[in-house]
């Protein structure tokens, strides 16, 4: 790596940490019990982006792909702020689904979030049809809401050879039920899969997904006209 590379490596690491420190303080007020934060959560600074599209936009119907730490903070907002939103996080994990359930029951927020426990399945939307996605029979079959105005990418995992392009059949499966004023976020825009993932998502939504380094480095794509879209 060049030494420019590594220049710009580090700059771009040390904004994020500097934004990541500075969301932790704007999140304190939804926190309950201890979370497990680890590398592959989504950011402190991503989901304090979500958090303010959630409450600015007015969202109603939000569907995350990958549960976690955010689908606490998602459930918490909406029962402090008495949102009536509709709220999906799917995942193909059981056990780390049955850790979300438990957390949730703890903190009494069962009711503000619906999970869904779709295994992962080869199904011909997927990138070249080799890679696998959640079982769309399980998501059909859990989910009957026309209006997604919030669309959140951080599942299935993406991190390992054959993995890459896991994330791909989201758009396409979930496209004919995205409101006009919507917005898809997919994490961890630093990876050139996902990079290649956003262009053909591009196509489909007819839309140019920006890649956004200070709310957590992910790639942002919006239909329609939105009041909030910083």
């Amino acid at each position: 790596m060049a030494f420019q590379q590594i220049k710009n490596w580090l700059y771009d690491h040390i904004i994020l940490e500097i934004r990541d420190t500075k969301s932790l303080q704007q999140l304190m007020p939804l926190y309950g019990d201890y979370l497990p934060w680890s590398g592959a959560s989504i950011r402190p600074s991503t989901l304090v982006y979500i958090l303010n599209d959630i409450m600015i936009n007015d969202r109603k119907v939000i569907v995350e792909c990958g549960s976690g730490v955010s689908t606490l903070f998602i459930a918490r907002y909406i029962q402090k702020m008495g949102r009536d939103i509709s709220f999906y996080t799917i995942d193909h994990e059981s056990h780390w689904l049955d850790i979300i359930h438990e957390e949730l029951n703890k903190q009494d927020l069962t009711e503000f979030v619906q999970t869904i426990h779709a295994p992962l399945v080869h199904d011909s939307m997927c990138w070249n049809n080799e890679h696998k996605w959640y079982d769309m029979k399980v998501i059909g079959e859990s989910f009957n809401e026309t209006n997604i105005d919030l669309l959140i990418v951080d599942g299935p995992p993406a991190n390992q050879k054959g993995q890459e392009f896991s994330r791909f059949p989201t758009v396409p499966y979930f496209n004919s039920w995205l409101k006009n004023n919507y917005k898809v976020i997919l994490d961890d825009a630093g990876r050139p899969a996902e990079n290649k993932i956003s262009k053909e998502w591009e196509k489909q939504l007819g839309t140019t997904f920006e890649q956004d380094l200070l709310h957590g480095n992910v790639y942002v794509g919006c239909g329609g006209e939105l009041f909030y879209n910083i």
